[in-house]
């Protein structure tokens, strides 16, 4: 997950205002840093209470 979150950051040197791709690779990728250990580990229900 650290490897998307820093291939997220990394995406950030590239970007241009001419080349939107390297802002959309950051975003997909820091979504996914955060999303995929939110759904192994189950927290991302946490909130319901009982």
């Amino acid at each position: 997950m650290m490897v998307l979150f820093l291939g997220s950051i990394y995406s950030l040197s590239f970007l241009t205002l001419g080349n939107p791709w390297p802002m959309a690779a950051c975003l997909g990728l820091f979504f996914l840093a955060f999303w995929i250990p939110q759904t192994i580990t189950g927290r991302s229900d946490s909130a319901g209470g009982k």
